[in-house]
């Protein structure tokens, strides 16, 4: 445990932080039950969810727990509390796993760190239970890499591997007691997205220099901060800097991706090289939108990020970045509005803009200010004048804004109002929520801190609730949910919980939905669900084997899957369609019987009721002397490898026929569908019985990525077969030959396999050299365990991801 001195921190009213305690827990909608989740915890501050479902709890000062089967791991995944600034608003505020976490285990921390684990970490005299607390410092992302072995329940520390700030003035300036770590998540093309604020004061207007409590002398004297960044707040406008930004990342390296805005080829891990969006203040949570953006990282898309902003005198954001390059203004703006405060502090150069006009015909202004590269938002061509010319424009050579207003904008008095952006003849004008006329209905948001953003998909919740945004506000310890069009415009907020808690994160899990709220102040997590109100109808599920055949034919039926909301009991009513009594059991089992060579089909419905009278029926049918259609897919061959150098456009066809009824009473349905690890992409339905598909160069970037081709033929009466073939990503021509290639001949191949499980099983009688082993990191980390060998099973069976990008080691 590290020794820490803790200095209380007076906040004023007009400067409240981001850890205030919420009021008591009140009120749900009708029908909606809460309940707590195994601890103890200490400083909770977010929850996330493998494919599986399997839950990750992290807390502040550094550590992860699993929770599984309702209960809380004995001992943490991962614990970096030595390493981690907990003090302030810091510490280890974001998480994530790789979306393809269950083959390669990689897991992602971001978090403060500590003054002195960053200035003495190196040294021999390093205490790992020195701590110190109202210092600068930075913020750092790692990756370490959760062992396969043991079912990914542990983290090998010799595994951890630095993307941001691996050393001193690499990672996010922290200058001040808040601002700093934000949230991580993944787009859809599988770029890591993190979010920092803008380590600013938040004591008054910061313009940098040693004034309003901000440690910048300290910042500049370490490195933690160069002097072009001692501008304050206005770190937030600066491409060059990381702070108030979105950034998007390589996730196996850190670097850029030059598909980022201001992407530098020269030097990918540049801050530049690395920032997606910027101008917010304290982008603490963030959410990516499901269904939205490209799997290409070159389209710069990673979806819509839907992001809680934390303001500060006036206005709470909710902003949905939805382009490279977007700028949230801050802090030239905050809401709709310039920023008042700020304004009055007086204008600020900004270091990396210099005047071409300088020193001719009297101008006198070296740099430009900060707010001549911006201008509000409008539909009209953007102007930016140089002051000391009006009549010359700025140069497209130096980054220059247009400030996109949030969707939503809510003021920090206790009642709103709630603000959403609209234009009038092309100029910027704002609506009230709830206003008539206004493009938003519902309620006003009520709150003072941006705490909480999370989309639901899940199917647990009643429809209205389903496929929409649900945003928390800690300062209120309320729960908003809002409904966003196609386009991601607000189009309807209603109120769902109030006295919530001290909401630090919201989440829901991909296989039992519910949503999860984290309650830093109490140290407490929960899960909202819905039970209902009332009776609920129950639902019915019938299944019957065999559903065809020749007469006589027996069929076994069973409603053993139908269910009751409220757990009550069923009774069962069978009716089978030809006349005889009804079935009362489960499982009946019934005969059917018709003329021989005469097609004939019965309607067998099932009925189910609870004892308060609520029923639910579901149909099911038998059909007599048919058959369902023969298929093969003769195109594409199933398990073949698709192209990752052009899309390649593929031929669908297939054979097929049905012994009693011709083709002309055959009908086809191809569909294709993209698989990106856990995540389904079904194309439209193509009813032409030959077609054509394309198929586009995903995967080979450590991302399960594969695609299925599905034909569905049908019959006259409804009896249909369905045949499926897979394509994956042919990665071998992109990646050395010597990654994964233990006995360094030609190629990978079964006995690099052999050797690789030999080792393991035999660690202490026959294990790799040093030759091997550099040979054997097939997913290009520092490490050779057994998700390598599955990587590498995996890409020698032909299917995805293949061998990783980074994957580079000489041989031995």
């Amino acid at each position: 445990m590290k020794r820490r001195t803790l200095r209380v921190l007076l906040l004023s009213l007009v400067a409240p932080c981001l850890w205030l305690a919420g009021a008591a827990r009140a009120g749900l909608p009708a029908g909606f039950t809460k309940t707590s989740i195994a601890g103890p915890w200490d400083g909770p501050v977010g929850v996330a969810f493998d494919a599986n479902g399997r839950m990750y709890v992290w807390e502040r000062a550094g550590r992860v727990w699993i929770v599984e089967n309702g209960a809380k791991s004995a001992t943490p995944l991962i614990d970096i509390s030595d390493e981690v600034g907990n003090w302030g608003q810091h510490g280890m505020l974001g998480f994530a796993l790789h979306p393809n976490f269950l083959s390669n285990g990689w897991i992602y921390l971001l978090y403060a760190v500590d003054h002195y684990q960053l200035t003495n970490g190196n040294s021999p005299s390093y205490d790992p239970t020195v701590s110190e607390t109202d210092k600068p410092s930075m913020v750092r992302i790692a990756r370490y890499t959760a062992s396969a072995a043991t079912g990914f329940h542990t983290v090998d520390p010799a595994t951890r591997r630095l993307l941001l700030g691996e050393f001193i003035g690499t990672g996010c300036p922290t200058l001040f007691s808040s601002h700093g770590a934000g949230s991580l998540g993944f787009g859809a093309d599988d770029s890591l997205l993190a979010s920092c604020g803008d380590g600013g004061s938040f004591i008054g207007a910061d313009l940098g220099g040693p004034s309003l409590g901000a440690y910048t002398v300290q910042a500049l004297a370490e490195g933690i901060i160069t002097p072009h960044e001692d501008v304050g707040a206005y770190r937030a406008q600066l491409p060059s800097s990381l702070s108030g930004k979105i950034l998007r990342l390589d996730a196996q390296t850190g670097d850029g991706l030059p598909s980022n805005p201001f992407y530098d080829f020269s030097n990918p891990r540049a801050a530049r090289s690395r920032v997606f969006a910027l101008g917010f203040r304290n982008p603490f949570r963030f959410t990516v939108r499901p269904g939205t953006g490209s799997h290409f990282a070159a389209d710069a898309d990673p979806g819509s990020i839907y992001v809680g902003n934390v303001g500060w005198n006036v206005y709470e954001e909710i902003e949905v970045v939805d382009v490279a390059g977007y700028n949230g203004g801050w802090p030239i703006y905050e809401g709709m509005l310039p920023e008042q405060y700020y304004a009055l502090a007086g204008p600020a150069p900004n270091p990396d803009a210099p005047n071409p006009l300088y020193g001719i015909a009297g101008c006198a202004q070296p740099f430009f200010n900060f707010n001549d590269l911006i201008v509000q938002e409008s539909l009209g061509v953007p102007s930016f004048p140089n002051p000391c010319n009006p009549a010359q424009q700025i140069p497209a050579s130096i980054p220059r804004f247009m400030h996109r207003r949030p969707g939503l904008a809510y003021g920090r008095a206790d009642y709103g109002p709630t603000f959403t952006p609209t234009f009038t003849n092309g100029e910027p004008t704002f609506a009230l929520v709830g206003d008539p006329g206004s493009p938003v209905a519902g309620s006003v948001i009520i709150g003072s801190t941006a705490s909480g953003e999370v989309w639901y998909r899940g199917t647990d919740f009643p429809a209205e609730f389903r496929n929409t945004f649900f945003h928390a506000d800690l300062g209120s310890a309320s729960i908003t949910n809002i409904r966003y069009d196609a386009n991601d415009r607000p189009t309807l907020l209603t109120p769902f919980e109030s006295g919530a808690g001290s909401i630090a994160m919201l989440a829901t899990s991909p296989t039992s939905g519910g949503l999860y709220e984290v309650d830093v102040y109490s140290n407490a997590i929960y899960r909202v669900s819905y039970t209902g109100s009332g009776d609920l109808p129950p639902t019915a599920v019938a299944t019957a084997a065999p559903g065809f055949g020749a007469t006589p034919l027996s069929v076994a039926f069973s409603g053993a899957g139908s269910t009751d909301p409220e757990g009550q009991p069923l009774t069962y009513s069978w009716n089978f369609g030809d006349g005889s009594s009804l079935g009362t059991i489960v499982n009946p089992i019934h005969t059917f019987f018709a003329p021989v060579g005469v097609l004939t089909t019965y309607a067998v419905t099932l009925t189910v009721r609870d004892p308060g009278g609520q029923t639910s029926v579901t149909p099911v049918t038998v059909i007599l002397n048919d058959t369902p259609p023969q298929v093969s897919i003769t195109s594409p061959t199933s398990l073949g490898l698709y192209s990752m150098a052009a899309p390649t456009v593929y031929p669908l066809s297939a054979t097929f026929s049905d012994a009693e009824q011709g083709a002309g009473q055959l009908s086809c349905k191809w569909q294709v569908t993209l698989h990106h690890n856990s995540d389904l992409e079904p194309g439209p339905i193509d009813t032409s019985c030959s077609t054509t598909a394309t198929v586009f160069p995903l995967g080979c970037n450590g991302s399960l990525y594969y695609y299925t081709f599905a034909l569905t033929v049908s019959d006259g009466v409804g009896l249909s077969t369905t045949r499926e073939a897979a394509l994956y990503p042919d990665c071998a021509p992109l990646f050395p030959v010597v990654c994964g290639n233990i006995d360094a001949n030609a190629t990978r191949n079964a006995a690099d396999v052999t050797r690789l499980r030999t080792a393991f099983a035999n660690p202490l009688t026959v294990p790799l050299t040093t030759g091997e082993r550099s040979r054997c990191s097939v997913i290009g980390d520092a490490t050779c365990n057994l998700v390598d060998l599955v990587v590498l099973r995996r890409y020698l069976a032909g299917r995805a991801p293949g061998i990783a990008q980074v994957c580079s080691a000489a041989p031995q």
